[in-house]
């Protein structure tokens, strides 16, 4: 593989000696020493009063999920830094920019996703100074969810999911000289994108800094699930997929036929480093996911869908493949082999008699309309046949026995898209009111989606997941429902019927302190605050979109 987009390897210590005083260049040293103090005085003070409510929590009414999400952190996503007033839709639209900071160090920048961002500090500033921004920020949400880790252990949850970036390096740039901040050493060369002329760097997250935090999980009883959730090239249109605005040409070079194709060839580096972590940080381990919601909306093109006449980002599947019998033809079946390669990998390692879960994660999007007529009418939302689907294909490339032990399938569900299941303050065009009587009615229905994920696989000891549900009831906050008790009832009703169910849910995310508006049905942390005042709020001293 070429060293453009591999891990990138370490250097010797002797060259590691350099420490955070780079981030002084970019604002005086005495404000960020304040800052600095004040931060390192409120996570004292945080965790003090997370462990003076540990036993009330653990007697606490409020159910909580099995995991939650610590989104945005080393996989960026714009709304999350929509600061107070700029919040609008989760799904920002090609032509809007919606995120406008990158604390704690950047304010009054917009930008529409990771590259996006990396290149115009690399552009405005310089390379050092966006190795050094984007460690800031890591290390900024790094304090911020260790010092909660206590918190969310005495509530009863058991996993915390991270996103991230495919491009990894073995760097710490905390201790690294400015000269020796380098682009093969602190980035990767989207190889994709260069094949069409187009030079796209990804900022690179450091191992050092996921292996701290699989030991801080281990230290306080917690599993990680490692969610590769970006890819070169991107593997879906929207915000999320790193590339936002430019196209998704993950599938556009996808290449089953050859070993040594580049995704595939990732993801075996990144079991082969998973497979040689230090005990403590391997203790701290509890799944992996190879590819989070792949070709998600690539369904909304093509013959069959919605948009018949546009071409979609993922191309036909014309092999005769013997792994995909049974399964309906269409350019799915290059995301379903996609995934069934990335089982077949995680099989032949150790991972699987070590305790890992390898978490599959398929979205019903990848499948046009016109292959799962009848979805559209479900009362709730719930996608019979697309999870039928899925289901059977599950079912070709597992076995029972390891569905039972370390093969976990993951269908993502969110009320927010989902029109049959639409709350919002005016009623218009939706299912129920805010606050109304027929919410309760509404959200019930909806949430037996789990029901429906169950019987899909008739396998009682399967496991299964939804590794992303939130409480919101519209994909857009100025229409969605914010009053605490419809948000109660979208949250509890999902885990009821996701017990009953036996399903895992992870709530996507635990925190968004820049959020704005999303906070309130999308943040764990501020949801919890509003069922018991007493914890504390999804808040943060830094400042965004706001002139300091």
């Amino acid at each position: 593989m070429s060293p453009q987009y591999t891990a990138i390897p370490s250097i010797d210590e002797d060259d590691n000696v350099e420490t955070r005083r780079n981030y002084c260049k970019y604002d005086s040293c005495s404000k960020k020493a304040i800052i600095l103090a004040f931060t390192v005085v409120t996570l004292i003070i945080s965790l003090g009063c997370y462990l003076h409510h540990g036993d009330s929590l653990q007697k606490t009414q409020h159910r909580v999920p099995h995991g939650v999400n610590f989104a945005s952190w080393l996989s960026l996503e714009d709304y999350f830094f929509v600061g107070d007033d700029g919040a609008v839709e989760v799904a920002t639209a090609q032509n809007d920019t919606a995120a406008r900071c990158f604390p704690p160090l950047v304010n009054q920048i917009t930008w529409h996703s990771e590259t996006d961002l990396f290149q115009q500090f690399m552009e405005t500033q310089g390379l050092v100074a966006a190795v050094r921004a984007f460690d800031a920020y890591r290390n900024y949400y790094f304090d911020r969810v260790v010092a909660d880790l206590p918190l969310l252990q005495a509530m009863g949850m058991r996993s915390i999911r991270v996103p991230m970036s495919w491009c990894l390096t073995s760097e710490d740039p905390a201790t690294t000289k400015s000269s020796q901040i380098t682009l093969d050493r602190f980035a990767c060369i989207d190889p994709y994108f260069a094949q069409e002329n187009v030079t796209v760097y990804w900022p690179a997250v450091p191992k050092p800094l996921v292996v701290r935090f699989l030991k801080e999980c281990h230290r306080w009883g917690l599993k990680a699930v490692l969610d590769i959730h970006t890819y070169p090239g991107g593997t879906s249109i929207g915000t999320f997929s790193g590339v936002w605005p430019r196209p998704c040409l993950f599938w556009k070079y996808d290449d089953p036929l050859n070993d040594q194709d580049v995704g595939r060839a990732l993801f075996r580096d990144f079991l082969s480093w998973v497979e040689s972590l230090e005990p403590k940080a391997f203790d701290g381990l509890g799944g992996i996911t190879p590819m989070n919601e792949p070709a998600h909306l690539a369904g909304m093109f093509g013959p069959g869908s919605y948009n018949p006449d546009s071409k979609s980002f993922v191309p036909d599947y014309n092999l005769n493949d013997e792994s995909l019998v049974n399964i309906p033809d269409g350019p799915h079946l290059r995301v379903l082999r996609w995934q069934s390669d990335a089982i077949q990998a995680f099989r032949r390692t150790s991972l699987p008699s070590r305790g890992i879960d390898l978490i599959v994660n398929v979205h019903e999007s990848i499948f046009v309309p016109a292959l799962t007529t009848g979805d559209g009418d479900d009362p709730g939302g719930r996608h019979p046949v697309a999870t039928q689907i899925i289901a059977d294909w599950w079912k070709l490339v597992t076995t029972q026995n390891e569905r039972k032990e370390w093969a976990v399938l993951d269908m993502h569900h969110y009320h927010a898209w989902e029109g049959r299941c639409y709350g919002t303050v005016s009623g218009h065009d939706a299912a129920f009111r805010c606050a109304s009587p027929q919410a309760e009615t509404v959200l019930r229905s909806c949430s037996t989606w789990a029901q429906i994920f169950r019987g899909a696989l008739q396998e009682p000891s399967a496991r299964l997941v939804s590794g992303e549900f939130s409480a919101s009831t519209h994909h857009s906050v100025l229409l969605s429902c914010r009053d605490t008790r419809t948000l109660q009832i979208s949250y509890e009703d999902q885990l009821q019927a996701a017990s009953a169910a036996n399903v895992d849910l992870y709530f996507w995310a635990w925190t968004m302190p820049h959020g704005g508006a999303f906070r309130a049905a999308w943040s764990l942390r501020e949801l919890m605050h509003r069922f018991d005042p007493s914890l504390p709020a999804d808040e943060s001293t830094a400042t965004c979109g706001v002139r300091q």
